[in-house]
């Protein structure tokens, strides 16, 4: 069992929700507010763990969450849900919860094999969503698109963290 620390858990919350970009031990100091000591035991131990990994381009350290770690995959999951702080959500809540965050300002980001059906469903419901199919989700994390790469980076996970996770592997 893996022990982690709040900056060691906002570390791996901050490279997930942020997979498109490189970030050194500075950048995310920076990014998180805490020390470039900190960071660095951080990513360290992080590192030793397998969970995240470095590369090195010219003179800096670039790190990322290594996916292919199992462990990783798993962390990388649980901070997108406690990014919302509400644990899993039963699906037969989705539409609750998905309202409390259009009344809280959220765009919603729906990834399903039904695209056309959820846009019907956000168009009687004067929903304001972003609907994709898998390909297309995958596609825009590829492209970068700012609209998703958003919602990503400062939204709530309501269900689906594993997938979401290996659709970020597949661009990676």
């Amino acid at each position: 069992m893996i022990s982690l620390s709040k900056a060691e858990f906002n570390v791996i919350s901050f490279l997930i929700r942020n997979f498109s970009k490189r970030f050194t031990i500075r950048n995310i100091a920076v990014s998180l507010e805490i020390s470039a000591a900190g960071a660095h035991a951080a990513l360290k131990k992080l590192e030793l763990g397998g969970i995240v990994k470095a590369e090195k381009l010219g003179t800096g350290l670039f790190y990322e969450l290594s996916l292919d770690n199992k462990v990783a995959k798993h962390l990388a999951a649980a901070v997108l849900l406690e990014f919302y702080a509400v644990g899993k959500i039963d699906v037969s809540e989705i539409e609750k919860e998905s309202k409390a965050a259009l009344f809280d300002g959220k765009k919603l980001l729906a990834v399903t094999n039904s695209s056309d059906k959820v846009k019907d469903i956000c168009y009687k419901n004067n929903i304001d969503a972003v609907c994709k199919t898998e390909e297309e989700f995958v596609s825009a994390l590829k492209g970068k698109e700012k609209e998703v790469l958003l919602i990503l980076e400062k939204g709530n996970v309501l269900f689906g963290e594993e997938l979401i996770i290996e659709m970020i592997k597949k661009v990676k």
